[in-house]
């Protein structure tokens, strides 16, 4: 069965690699579908499903490396393919690697991308098909200019989404900081898409005034032509402290990863968790195994 799943795989990169849909390597795709206007609190999976509209045109579907990038290192054995699905007009990106059949998706947090589950994807690997997206605006996924398309439900239905379009019924997910927020998220909607949860770095009360004033004071800065880097490098050390002056590798892959964003999907992410909901109320509503972890130096 292992056998199975690496030769498909192998299939499905040489015909992205020959500019082919990812159907003419026998891997199965979604169907394409009419865009159509659903309120938010519809159920999956009509909504889930009324998102995908099949697979990317092959200029999306191969990996894009970026100028000047690095390509990022995967096991030898199995390294992720990097393929998209459209949902309502806009391209998501996603990687999908591993040689388990038991599959297992990853959520990143802000402001980085899929890439940043680098060091976790050899580990998993072995044992897991894993899937990890882009989310919109992050990554190679498209950012809409309008920053009220951006929020952790619509994330959330995104990463329902791509799950429906790869056939997943259901799934440990695994999210880590705005991550977990959109994993929990993505319980509390689709509730029968997730089979476990992981929430690392989770935040489930609301922000506090001074944390929504830095954000608008971000957003403002962006906004205006400020320079990124410097904003990114601000956001690390909030996070994690010293540890950045210890570890410049981690530093140099967190700007990369950072900077694949573009801008408007920077802002509108900053815009998106002003809004995030308030889900304390709903966690004893958590029915299946669940593991909630946090770091010493991160409050956020």
């Amino acid at each position: 069965m292992e056998g199975d799943n690496v030769e498909r795989r192998r299939r499905a990169k040489e015909a992205r690699d020959a500019g082919e849909l990812p159907s003419a390597a026998g891997v199965t795709t979604g169907a394409s579908k009419q865009r159509r206007h659903l309120p938010n609190d519809t159920p999956y999976p009509e909504r889930i499903g009324s998102l995908v509209q099949g697979k990317q045109d092959p200029d999306h579907a191969g990996h894009r490396p970026r100028p000047g990038r690095r390509e990022e290192p995967a096991p030898a054995e199995s390294p992720p393919i990097r393929s998209s699905v459209v949902l309502e007009g806009r391209p998501i990106s996603y990687l999908d690697g591993g040689t388990g059949d038991e599959p297992i998706v990853l959520v990143h947090t802000f402001p980085l991308s899929a890439n940043s589950w680098e060091y976790q994807l050899p580990e998993l690997g072995p044992s897991y098909r894993v899937v990890a997206p882009d989310l919109m605006g992050f990554g190679q996924s498209d950012g809409p200019s309008d920053p009220e398309a951006y929020s952790v439900e619509s994330w959330a239905d995104d990463v329902g989404a791509v799950m429906a379009d790869l056939e997943i019924d259901g799934a440990p997910v695994i999210g880590v900081g705005l991550g977990a927020d959109i994993a929990f998220n993505l319980f509390r909607r689709h509730h029968g898409v997730v089979a476990g949860l992981v929430l690392a770095d989770f935040r489930s009360e609301p922000d506090t005034p001074e944390e929504r004033d830095k954000r608008d004071r971000d957003k403002k800065w962006l906004a205006g032509g400020g320079d990124v880097t410097s904003l990114l490098d601000d956001w690390f050390a909030l996070v994690a402290g010293d540890v950045w002056s210890r570890r410049a590798e981690v530093i140099q892959k967190a700007r990369e990863w950072a900077l694949e964003a573009p801008l408007v999907g920077l802002i509108g992410a900053l815009d998106a968790i002003d809004r995030r909901p308030d889900v304390q109320h709903d966690l004893a509503k958590i029915d299946l195994p669940t593991l909630v972890l946090t770091g010493e130096l991160n409050d956020l």
